[in-house]
């Protein structure tokens, strides 16, 4: 059974892939550009994999992400 807190940052998760979702590849591809420079405890390192995940689900891309600082 989840905690309280696991339960919170899995709905977390939801809410920004529904953002991601409604994003399209020019924004998603902005946002990979920037999120190396992200501060830390930013929470680049999850979101970044929500971004693959979302970008591959919608647009088909099977390679890894570096195709976007071309």
């Amino acid at each position: 059974m989840k905690t309280a807190f696991e339960k919170y940052v899995d709905d977390c998760v939801v809410v920004i892939e529904k953002h991601t979702e409604s994003l399209g590849v020019t924004a998603i591809q902005e946002l990979w550009k920037e999120i190396e420079n992200a501060p830390e405890f930013t929470g680049k390192l999850w979101i970044e994999d929500i971004l693959d995940k979302k970008y591959k689900e919608k647009f088909g891309h099977e390679g890894e992400m570096n195709f976007v600082y071309d």
